[in-house]
């Protein structure tokens, strides 16, 4: 009977805490473009100019540390939404 009374007090928590994640998850999702002179287009090729974008601004990276050599890909990202516009991508209202 205690342990029932353990996990009924704790469940008000659990509730918040879930609600507070699902929030949490709401906002952090990517805006929706729209290509306002290829209205046609749809999440296929956003994603191929994306790709294309990123890649065209994007730069190798290498670091040298005590530990050795590390290299890592840093993409631009104003110039790469600034591509995007430029295939007449544009962040759609959601």
């Amino acid at each position: 009977m205690a342990n029932d009374h353990a996990f009924s007090a704790g469940k008000p928590a659990l509730v918040f805490l879930g609600a507070v994640m699902i929030a949490l998850t709401g906002c952090a999702q990517p805006p929706h473009y729209r290509n306002a002179a290829h209205p046609d287009y749809g999440p296929a090729a956003f994603n191929k100019d994306q790709d294309e974008c990123q890649q065209a601004n994007s730069q190798q990276v290498v670091h040298v540390g005590n530990y050795g050599e590390s290299t890592r890909t840093v993409v631009d990202e104003d110039k790469a939404k600034a591509c995007l516009a430029a295939r007449g991508w544009q962040p759609a209202p959601n």
